[in-house]
């Protein structure tokens, strides 16, 4: 009988797995993680719309992460998101020489669309690197913009 039951729980437990969706490689870069973790301001391991826009990431991104419409974004999401970002680069090199010409471009709608200002260097060739700050980039709002930090003195905030 104790079989019985060990052979019941190891499947109940293998059908739960099996329904799990598959983890995401771990893209998520230590930046994106640290940003993640100060915008999830009640440490749930998740942030809403309004954290992560508090916390710096825009409401464009946010809506393009939360795959799962159910208005609450996850660090497995934001990984899905550049996993996605990278697998579009795959498909987007033909060639496979690590960089991705205007004609390239032409073929994947959505690079095609990010390809000006993912060029940082304006060269005509995207790299992979370039590619995958623009996708990182994405994540934020007003990335050159400075920490507002209060000015104690004038007591100006």
């Amino acid at each position: 009988m104790r079989h019985v039951a060990l052979f019941a729980a190891t499947l109940l437990c293998t059908g739960v797995a099996v329904g799990q969706p598959a983890p995401t490689p771990d893209l998520v870069p230590r930046e994106v993680k640290v940003k993640f973790e100060v915008a999830d301001m009640d440490s749930s391991g998740s942030m809403t719309r309004d954290e992560a826009i508090k916390g710096g990431f825009t409401s464009k991104a946010f809506a393009a992460v939360d795959t799962d419409k159910d208005q609450i974004v996850t660090l497995w999401e934001i990984g899905a998101y550049l996993t996605d970002r990278s697998k579009q680069w795959d498909g987007a090199d033909t060639n496979h020489d690590g960089r991705i010409s205007r004609q390239e471009a032409e073929a994947a709608p959505e690079i095609k669309r990010a390809f000006d200002q993912a060029d940082t260097d304006h060269d005509g060739i995207l790299r992979k690197q370039e590619h995958e700050a623009w996708a990182q980039g994405t994540l934020y709002q007003n990335v050159d913009l400075p920490f507002v930090v209060p000015n104690i003195i004038n007591k100006k905030f």
